[in-house]
């Protein structure tokens, strides 16, 4: 079970760093691209500031009050049960073909979540209203993470989860340095909760290179600024759209760029949460010699 798993790690590796190569690039200039970037120039101070408000209010309410009504929209139970049933296949017929069922099901729901997140993002963009599609998108962002999260077996109900939750976010909308950082931290954090001790890495940079904060308690203090953090990337990533959103007709553009937010997110979050999964799984077998 453990070479299987390890080559699937190494893959998985092989990708990350492709998508670190990727961010270091500048974008691809596309009609797109330039029209939002000339639009995020004319974007009113106040605006901006609006936007990286409704994002850090949407987090925090749904934290408090919205995790029990998105789940209404899911079988918890259901999603944690077909994992381990999954994850027992895995570990006593170690296969290819089980670790595919096993990923299938992680990604289970993406494709449709997504078309539904342009679907509300056009649909609020031709009425004209940019702002108010924050709460509801940021619902569609954290239901896909909660969803995934269930189908590797993890719960996201603790502080240190939900910062974990938050950091998901903020690497996949992070560029050059700061996503290698991101990067890290999130394969930290995910090894110490996994563990509840020293984290253990495999295919990051050894733990002396990386900052003292990483191996700090996670605290409501930790997880209030990480919000905001957090806010701020997807503030800035959706700036332009939901500028255009708030205006007529052309705000169907939101949906797009809802779509490509929500794809970029949900694919990142995956990658880590299966990249969690697999270290748990290979030292798992390692200490039971599978």
């Amino acid at each position: 079970m453990t070479s299987l798993l390890e080559k699937k790690l190494k893959k998985l590796v092989q990708k990350e760093h492709k998508l670190l190569d990727s961010r270091g690039r500048p974008p691809k200039t596309t009609g797109i691209n330039q029209a939002l970037a000339k639009v995020e120039e004319k974007v009113p101070a106040k605006l901006r500031q609006g936007i990286y408000t409704a994002f850090e209010k949407s987090f925090r309410l749904i934290f408090e009050k919205g995790t029990v009504l998105i789940e209404k929209t899911y079988q918890r139970k259901k999603l944690l049960h077909r994992h381990k049933f999954l994850r027992y296949s895995l570990r006593h017929k170690p296969s290819g073909a089980n670790f595919r069922a096993l990923r299938r099901h992680g990604g289970a729901g993406q494709n449709l979540a997504a078309g539904l997140a342009a679907l509300e993002g056009s649909a609020l963009g031709l009425a004209g209203w940019g702002l108010p599609d924050i709460p509801l998108f940021t619902s569609m962002i954290l239901r896909g993470i909660y969803r995934a999260s269930l189908s590797y077996g993890y719960n996201y109900d603790t502080l240190p989860e939900k910062y974990y939750l938050l950091l998901l976010i903020a690497g996949a909308l992070s560029k050059g340095e700061a996503y290698k950082i991101y990067s890290q931290e999130i394969d930290i954090l995910g090894s110490r909760l996994n563990q509840q001790d020293q984290p253990t890495v495999l295919a990051t940079a050894p733990a002396s290179d990386l900052p003292a904060s990483f191996a700090e308690e996670i605290t409501a203090g930790k997880l209030d600024q990480q919000i905001k953090d957090t806010s701020a990337l997807l503030a800035d990533e959706m700036l332009a759209a939901k500028f255009i959103q708030g205006t007529f007709i052309i705000g169907a553009v939101g949906g797009i760029t809802n779509f490509a937010t929500y794809r970029k997110i949900l694919g990142f979050a995956k990658l880590k949460l299966e990249k969690r999964f697999l270290i748990q799984e290979i030292l798992l077998a390692k200490e039971q010699g599978l």
